[in-house]
């Protein structure tokens, strides 16, 4: 119900930082795989693959039922398509600086051997780059999911009658 309400970004908000956490989980998993694969492990994975669907879908729900609040309906699903490529393109540009990063911070002895693992680096430096950005942005995906509709619509900002900015 929380992505049927006037805040759905809330539901977002609020598994940020345990998603976030799931990740460092994820490099415990990676870390730790056994050699042999039991079923142990295999329904320790597929739980922790369960859980990482469940929390992604609600994001991506809450994300696209605030779009679906703000869009304007003068201008029809374009707008929410805009919007959408716009998260698209921030979820791509930083999938692919993450995946050269694992690359570029992998060092490795003159021999060939992995001194520091680039994957594990990554994960902890992404990691602490999103609480960062959950503490200095919280506020700001606050305020924008409680501006007044006619800061989304693009025709009251055309004739300048948008009561607030973003």
């Amino acid at each position: 119900a929380h992505v049927a309400s006037p805040r759905p970004l809330d539901l977002a908000m609020w598994q940020y930082v345990p998603r976030l956490l799931l990740g460092a989980v994820a490099c415990g998993l990676v870390a730790y795989t056994p050699e042999e694969i039991g079923w142990e492990f295999t329904a320790v994975v597929m739980l922790f693959m369960a859980v990482h669907s469940a929390m992604s879908t609600s994001m991506f729900t809450a994300q696209m039922a605030f779009f679906a609040r703000v869009s304007d309906p003068e201008i029809g699903g374009s707008y929410m398509t805009l919007l959408n490529t716009f998260a698209n393109l921030g979820y791509l540009w930083t999938t692919m600086v993450a995946t050269r990063l694992v690359d570029m911070l992998t060092v490795k002895s003159e021999d060939g051997e992995v001194e520091i693992d680039g994957f594990y680096a990554t994960s902890m430096l992404t990691l602490g780059l999103g609480l960062i950005w959950f503490v200095l942005m919280r506020h700001r995906v606050e305020s924008i999911q409680v501006a007044h509709m006619s800061s989304w619509r693009v025709a009251a900002i055309r004739r300048g009658r948008a009561t607030s900015t973003l």
